[in-house]
């Protein structure tokens, strides 16, 4: 438990230990690896709000209300893949029915066909 602690503390994210309270969110800056990298993978110079980065990096665990937890940025993100996904498949496969739309689309989305990108792309490094 405490190596994880100590690596979580690390990477920017907030653990609950023991009674201890986790950082409050205006505590805590964004780290420069975590944000250098972020702009490296996705090919911008730099982020309006780094604090986003520190909210997609806490974990549930630590939530207490003033620090943000990564689930509504997913939330947001799963919707917003869809609808990328379900535009560019509407755009270039016209002639396909719905039912293969919808398969194609679970196919673009789904965990597998996304960890084998973040793979090509570095993520995992």
């Amino acid at each position: 438990y405490e190596q994880c602690v100590h690596i979580g503390y690390e990477m920017g994210v907030s653990f609950r230990a023991g009674n201890a309270e986790c950082r409050r969110w205006s505590d805590i800056s964004p780290d420069q690896n975590l944000v250098s990298f972020a702009c490296d993978f996705v090919g911008v110079s730099n982020f309006l709000n780094p604090h986003l980065l520190v909210e997609a990096t806490t974990h549930q665990s630590c939530l207490h209300k003033p620090v943000p937890s990564y689930q509504r940025l997913e939330w947001v993100g799963d919707a917003v893949l869809c609808l990328a996904a379900r535009e560019w498949l509407f755009r270039r496969e016209e002639n396909l029915s719905v039912s293969k739309l919808v398969v194609l689309e679970t196919t673009l989305v789904c965990n597998e066909s996304l960890a084998y990108l973040g793979y090509v792309k570095g993520l995992h490094r």
